[in-house]
């Protein structure tokens, strides 16, 4: 699978932004092993990365890089995005089974 994610307004300093956590093969991880507690314990020699993007702004996301959304206590503006994943339809992660999925020849 690739990722394919766009801000749409600006992002990663005053409103929420991405947060890259480092590297876990292949598969697409459950959501509770993107909890904070779960990415310390997995992840503890990986250097964390926060970008800031502009409205336009792209990131292509690799299959094993793991990723989830940055936000803290000073962010308080609202963020737009757009996430385009790309994956074979015959391996269809069972998280994303029941999806809305869009096939694109």
């Amino acid at each position: 699978m690739a990722t394919c994610w766009i801000a749409l307004t600006p992002c990663g300093d005053d409103a929420p932004g991405l947060e890259f956590c480092g590297e876990d093969g292949n598969a697409l991880l459950p959501v509770s092993a993107l909890a904070d507690d779960a990415i310390a314990r997995l992840h503890a020699g990986s250097d964390s990365h926060r970008p800031i993007l502009a409205a336009g702004d792209a990131v292509i996301l690799g299959p094993g890089l793991v990723h989830r959304t940055h936000v803290d206590a000073a962010m308080t503006r609202e963020r737009t995005s757009i996430e385009l994943r790309f994956l074979a339809t015959e391996r269809l992660p069972a998280r994303m089974r029941g999806a809305r999925l869009v096939a694109v020849h």
